[in-house]
């Protein structure tokens, strides 16, 4: 190459706008000086100019930007940098458009190639030099033909004696790494060791080096990695010496080195033990390594043990200790802050911002990863050096690790040892350790299991009041936050043993307190008293009721407290049942039509929070606020505003604005209206599916809007996909709401039950068919199946219904065609262990995990699944005759199976329960020997979803009096099995629903077929014991309505006995008044029947019970002899 840039012609046409007399070079100086003006009207003039001029000569445009990067023409660094930032954002392809580069000629196109080269070469600032070879990278990637001499180029460059060439050339080949390019450039394997070799050993190429090697490590193939290994002593060496040379690109290092780590953890392995060594005296080099750069040190051991866990504690034995050592020291580097205790967290951000997090965020990560069996033992003498150490920063890290840690400790000697030392550190005398106490309270309490909460209430609840009246007000909030979470977690009967203590705090605390954190906290503690309470709430229920509505009576009022008052209104109202509530509905409501509406406002969305749970209170009673409220939520629904054109990339952009590139060109998404858009489509589906059938005179105007949604463009739907497809099950539940109306409404609502279905299959059922993408199919296969169920039997003509079947099975082959393909091409990457140089890995199992990828198709087929589920109960007897005889034979292929890692046997699972549900009868029966043994390998399955689907078979299965002698006897041994293998822990929602329909299944056998039970007395006990059900609460209210059914039965039907009928009563009155496991039809039911009761045999009866469930037993009396007055 030529030693200074060859001069460029520069033929660039001047505007008519711009000032004749000036020549262009000169004006074109201009015009990029006024693109870098700090006047918004002279900067957007410049670049309306700008972009005109490279939209009518952009190879002129091109060629001046070339001509400023010469240093000897253009001597200002500030003008050549913007220069070539220009030039290379004029090469940048976004989108379907042309770029300024692709529109300009060839010649120029190579004239810019060479001179980008020749500007590399005489560029004295670094910064520049950058900038350029980003361009040269850029321009590389853009046009069909091979940039031939690329490649040669940058080994010229690579050649030089000059450093600042070596520097560009390793700069420019860690660009080209992963393009085209790649095998052109690894085929000069001995000039590539090389010149990687001089940059590792020469203090001022070292940082180009570390990223061109961090660029090889994550780009080329596995079977390079041995001969990159080589190079690790001296990657060290050099990190070491940038520590102490070049902080800036130390840190610069470290970020590559996380995401080659990232990438390929495997390549650092050979030195897995030195590196982690290097790395935490890095962590703990404080005073000489600045802050954010111990934190990248500390990350990059996180990011290896992210994926190589096994690996990295075999090659380092001590790394429990190492890690939590410097998780630990990072957690007591807290600074003491004149100001943070007036900080009121409720109205401004703490910026108190430091490693303490990063170590905090390391604690949580390195329990859960090694898991607290290998690290509890560090972890506890850890806890006690540091709470015993005297100095306040020391109990804090103290408390704040126990806060990130617990969740993963079961043991209950430890958890014991935990909760004394942050009671103990709750009375310390500094306020950031109690603040902190409080803090780890709380999530422990969040975290533990109910025999914890047994243990600790009595000591929790009196010390956690006394720290509400804190001299400081953020720890007196943190304390009632803590609380919140104790009281959520507190059975009903202890809850009510300190009911009056807390109230008291409370009420004395809302009446003198100003500080607004203090304030929230306590109504939201006060919130989740009244939830806990429910159905015993009412006598402190008038003079709560009267403070908060006159907090919310003051529109000029801090906004989060009114906020968090509705919430708390509406939480009160929740206790007390809809009659009590209504009178405070009237004017929970006025107040709340009385304030405005603001978009990602915390008062608003606790207004709708509130909304929901008061139309969930008053169900049908809701309905004469809807002509009021349905008006403004309906205009909500619109994408208008929140997704429009763009003109292109460059655009301006809001501070929730974002130009995304189509297929159709350009379109500004404003993300915070996308957010509102989905919290009034929730709202709406509340109202919807709350209200039913009463909602039916709202369905027209709410479907419209609905629709215009649907009715988007392909790439705005694809965009707001998340609410596209909350969309989805909001229809669903206008079909069921006009499905219920049916009986009142008749033919019209029959008709419009059957126009509803065919809009949405229409639409939605052709969206499915050009769908590629199971993220995309999942959503709409569930929304066409549940619009389906919604609508029942006669919504679809017959060939419809076969239409859509062939759809589901055509949708289902192609998932697992795309699951086949993904596993091949898989292949590859599960062989890397085998591969020759490469040392085994532990880890290299974790492959075998179902990915991402192969999870989106499974719940895709699982959608597809709900459609085939959907037409059963449409149209059972054409299921029969037309789709039973392809389903089978998928679920014989399936069933034959491995038990394990197998997608299908799930799928025919739920296939199965479709049959017992919607087919049912005999057709059902004589498919039993299909699937049943399947059912019952399901219940051992290590899946939840499989266990789940296995039990909710037996749930409907057992019904027929055919599965009795056939199965039952199997079924009470394989049920009793699932309960004693699987334990479902607190957090884990899928096992505990898997749980609760084990417990139901066992319930339906016992009901059914208690002749065939081993011991009836002991599966009724442990079905009293695992009652109520803790999440599939819909499946908690079946089963609550059987029980009582077969109580009411001739001497209790199959329950047998007195004393298993006063089990069953005695459970039944424990959950009534408990709006989430006991509807309120079957409380009236419950009253009216105990109220029917002789006195003799409810004196018997209540013999039987226990003191909590006679007091239950008075309430349900009293409940009806007030509904028989009232009447």
């Amino acid at each position: 190459f030529g030693s200074s840039l060859a001069p460029l012609t520069l033929g660039l046409s001047v505007a008519a706008e711009l000032v004749p007399r000036m020549d262009a070079w000169a004006e074109f100086l201009a015009l990029l000086e006024r693109l870098r003006s700090n006047d918004n009207a002279v900067r957007d003039a410049a670049e309306k100019a700008y972009k005109d001029a490279q939209k009518a000569e952009p190879g002129q445009v091109l060629t001046a930007l070339a001509q400023c990067l010469d240093p000897s023409r253009c001597t200002d660094t500030v003008v050549r940098t913007q220069a070539a930032t220009l030039l290379r954002r004029a090469c940048v392809q976004v989108g379907p458009d042309e770029t300024v580069w692709t529109r300009a000629d060839a010649a120029v196109q190579g004239q810019i190639r060479l001179g980008l080269f020749q500007a590399v070469e005489v560029e004295p600032s670094q910064q520049v030099r950058k900038i350029l070879v980003s361009s040269i990278a850029v321009v590389a990637s853009q046009g069909q033909a091979p940039w031939q001499e690329l490649v040669p180029g940058a080994f010229v460059l690579a050649q030089s004696d000059n450093e600042s060439h070596k520097e560009a050339a390793m700069r420019l080949l860690s660009e080209l790494m992963g393009t085209t390019y790649t095998q052109e450039i690894v085929a000069r394997r001995q000039e590539l060791g090389t010149l990687v070799s001089t940059g590792l050993n020469a203090i001022a190429l070292q940082p180009a080096a570390m990223d061109l090697v961090a660029e090889m490590v994550s780009n080329l193939e596995d079977d390079t990695l041995p001969a990159l290994q080589q190079v690790l002593p001296s990657v060290e060496t050099a990190l070491k010496a940038l520590a102490t040379s070049n902080p800036s690109a130390f840190e610069e290092a470290l970020t590559s080195l996380i995401e080659c780590a990232q990438e390929k953890a495997v390549f650092f392995r050979p030195r897995y033990a030195e590196w982690v060594e290097m790395m935490l005296a890095f962590a703990a080099a404080k005073g000489v390594l600045e802050d954010g750069m111990r934190s990248l040190a500390f990350e990059w051991v996180g990011t290896i043990a992210e994926s190589r866990a096994k690996a990295l504690a075999k090659a380092v034995p001590d790394l429990p200790r190492l890690v939590l050592e410097t998780a630990f020291a990072f957690l007591a580097e807290v600074d003491h802050d004149e100001q943070w205790a007036s900080i009121d967290e409720d109205e401004e951000k703490d910026d108190d911002e430091g490693l303490h997090e990063a170590g905090e965020a390391k604690v949580d990560f390195f329990v859960k990863k090694l898991g607290f069996a290998q690290c509890g033992q560090v972890f506890m003498v850890l806890l006690q050096k540091y709470s015993e150490s005297g100095r306040w920063e020391g109990k804090f890290a103290a408390a704040m690790a126990i806060r990130a840690g617990v969740e993963f400790c079961s043991d209950a000697r430890t958890l014991d040892t935990m909760a004394a030392l942050l009671l103990q550190l709750l009375q310390d005398p500094h306020e950031r350790v109690r603040y902190a106490a409080g803090f780890a309270l709380g999530q422990m309490c969040h975290d533990q299991e109910a025999d914890f909460h047994e243990r600790w209430h009595a000591k929790m609840v009196p010390q956690l009041l006394v720290a509400t009246n804190d001299p400081v007000d953020r720890v007196a909030a943190m304390a009632a936050n803590s609380l919140e979470a104790v009281i959520s977690d507190l059975d009903e009967a202890v809850l009510a043993e300190h009911a009056k203590q807390i109230l008291n705090v409370f009420v004395a605390r809302l009446t003198s307190c100003t500080h607004k954190g203090t304030l929230v906290a306590i109504m939201e503690a006060l919130g989740a008293l009244a939830a806990g309470l429910e159905g015993s709430f009412e006598g402190h229920y008038d003079q709560l009721m009267e403070m908060l509505l006159a907090f919310v009576s003051k529109p000029d009022g801090n906004a989060k407290l009114r906020g968090k008052a509705f919430e708390c209104i509406s939480l009160l109202g929740f206790s007390v049942g809809r009659e009590r509530f209504m009178a405070a509905a009237q004017s929970t409501m006025s107040a709340m039509l009385a304030t405005p509406v603001v978009a990602d406002d915390v008062q608003t969305e606790c207004i709708r929070e509130a909304l929901e749970r008061m139309c969930k209170i008053l169900g049908s009673d809701f309905v004469p606020f809807l002509p009021v409220l349905l008006p403004g939520i309906i205009q909500g629904v619109s994408m208008d505003s929140a997704v429009s054109c763009a003109s292109g990339e460059d655009e301006n952009e809001a501070e929730d604005e974002v130009v995304l590139p189509t297929d159709n060109g350009f379109v500004k998404v404003k993300s915070g209206q996308i957010m509102e858009i989905l919290s009034v489509v929730s709202l709406l589906n509340v109202f919807i599916k709350e209200t039913g059938a009463s909602f039916f005179d709202f369905v027209q105007p709410t479907a419209e809007a609905l629709a215009r949604i649907l009715g988007c463009t392909d790439s705005v739907l694809n965009i707001a996909s998340q609410v596209r497809d909350a969309v989805y099950p909001c229809w669903a539940d206008l079909v069921l709401s006009i499905s219920k109306a049916i009986p009142a409404k008749g033919k019209g609502a029959q008709d419009m039950v059957i126009e509803l279905v065919q809009r949405f299959v229409d639409k939605v059922g052709g969206d499915l068919v050009k769908a590629d993408d199971p993220e995309d199919i999942a959503p709409m296969a569930q929304g066409i199946a549940s619009v389906l169920k919604n609508a029942g039997a006669g919504c679809l003509q017959p060939m419809q219904v076969q239409g859509i079947c062939d759809l589901a099975l055509s949708e289902m082959m192609k998932s697992f065609q795309r699951d086949e393909a993904l596993k091949n091409a898989n292949k590859q990457c599960e062989q890397v262990a085998q591969l020759p140089g490469l040392v085994e890995d532990d880890d290299a199992s974790a492959a075998s995990d179902p990915d991402v990828e192969e999870f989106e198709e499974q719940e895709a087929r699982i959608g597809l699944i709900a459609i085939l589920g959907a037409c059963m109960k449409a149209s059972p007897e054409l299921f029969i005759a037309h789709v039973l005889p392809q389903v089978r034979p998928l679920m014989e292929k399936w069933f034959a199976g491995p038990k394990s890692n197998n997608p299908g046997r799930l799928l025919g699972l739920h296939i199965a329960v479709d049959f017992c549900e919607h087919i049912g009868g005999q057709h059902a029966v004589a498919l039993w020997p299909l699937f049943m043994e399947a059912v019952f390998d399901g219940l051992k399955s290590e899946e939840a979803d499989e266990r789940l689907a296995a039990a909710f078979n037996i749930v409907l299965a057992a019904q027929a009096p055919e599965f009795g002698p056939q199965f039952s006897a199997h079924a009470y041994t394989a049920l009793g099995t699932a309960l004693q293998s699987f334990k479902p822990k607190k957090n884990d929602e899928d096992a505990q629903r898997a749980a609760d329909n084990v417990v139901a299944a066992l319930i339906q056998l016992c009901v059914c077929h208690p002749q065939t039970c081993p011991d009836l007395d002991l599966c009724w006990q442990t079905i009293i014991a695992k009652l109520p059900l803790k999440v599939d609460t819909e499946e908690g209210h079946k089963v609550h309505r059987k029980l009582f059914v077969e109580a009411q039965k001739p001497n209790g039907g199959n329950l047998g006995s007195m004393a298993r009928i006063a089990q069953v009563l005695g459970y039944l009155c424990e959950v009534y008044g408990k709006s989430e496991n006991c509807e309120e039809e079957l409380q009236r039911d419950m009253a009216v029947a105990f109220a029917a009761l002789p006195q003799s045999t409810l004196q018997a009866l209540t013999a039987q019970l226990s003191a909590k469930q006679q007091n239950k037993m008075e309430r349900i009396i009293g409940d009806a002899a007030a509904a028989q007055r009232g009447s």
